[in-house]
């Protein structure tokens, strides 16, 4: 019979900028040493910091008070993974159900005595990527990540992460020299929250380069500004997150 460790992602959750907002501060020493309030309960993430800061400001606006964490997680089984997929219908638990509880603000035992939440970490895994509302604006979707157990989830202080002067750095993407703006914010609000590495890309190309480009990024997390001249067309992007860039860069790859 074969294990159900082979589903697992053994990798951290690299792909997300996690941070967990709280009403409560937490003792982040104590936390990392697993002798945390509340170890064994679960624990919510949202994926980028523009997320985070919209989470922030909400729950400043219902306690009076709001506390935003970095995260750091492993073995995260995420809603879009193939291997999760199969694993949920191979024991004939709905996806869309489970995403559904988890989003109505269950206590955190129906949490744990979920069948679905029994059978991802029998896998081995720590928590689940699913879909949530956008903290923006909650008629849009967003992926939320919910841990287990927090005991499972390092985790710091974002407000106190000092603000770094922007730094330019150039690469080249295809055949065209890309300027990448890096900077971190506060959390806030006093900056605006965007992902970490990589937030603006600039590059100078031809006018008929830069509206396709801005056709091709169209609704893809990426804001582009055009500014024209003689030699040609300057495009500043702004990338809600490193897949919106990724996004960019793919499309910039085609242009020839």
């Amino acid at each position: 019979m074969k294990s159900f460790k082979r589903y697992i992602t053994e990798s951290t959750d690299s792909t997300h900028d996690h941070h967990h907002t709280s009403a409560v501060k937490i003792d982040t020493d104590k936390h990392n040493a697993g002798k945390g309030k509340n170890a064994e309960h679960p624990m919510w993430l949202s994926q980028s910091a523009h997320q985070a800061a919209g989470w922030h400001k909400n729950a400043e606006s219902e306690t009076g008070k709001a506390h935003t964490y970095k995260v750091k997680v492993k073995k995260i089984a995420h809603h879009t993974d193939p291997k999760v997929k199969s694993l949920f219908k191979k024991h004939g638990h709905s996806m869309k159900d489970y995403h559904t509880d988890l989003v109505s603000n269950p206590h955190h035992k129906e949490v744990h005595n979920h069948p679905a939440t029994k059978m991802l970490k029998k896998a081995g895994y720590h928590g689940h990527t699913h879909s949530d509302y956008d903290s923006h604006n909650f008629q849009k979707d967003h992926d939320s990540t919910v841990v287990f157990h927090r005991k499972h989830a390092t985790m710091h202080d974002a407000s106190e992460e000092k603000a770094h002067k922007h730094a330019d750095t150039k690469h080249t993407v295809g055949s065209h020299s890309v300027t990448h703006k890096t900077h971190q914010e506060y959390m806030d609000g006093s900056h605006r929250p965007l992902d970490h590495g990589g937030t603006e890309s600039r590059i100078t190309t031809s006018h008929d380069h830069a509206k396709t480009l801005k056709a091709k990024l169209k609704g893809t997390g990426n804001k582009v500004n055009t500014t024209k001249n003689k030699s040609g067309s300057r495009v500043k992007i702004t990338h809600s997150d490193s897949s919106a860039r990724d996004t960019f860069h793919k499309h910039l790859k085609g242009l020839k």
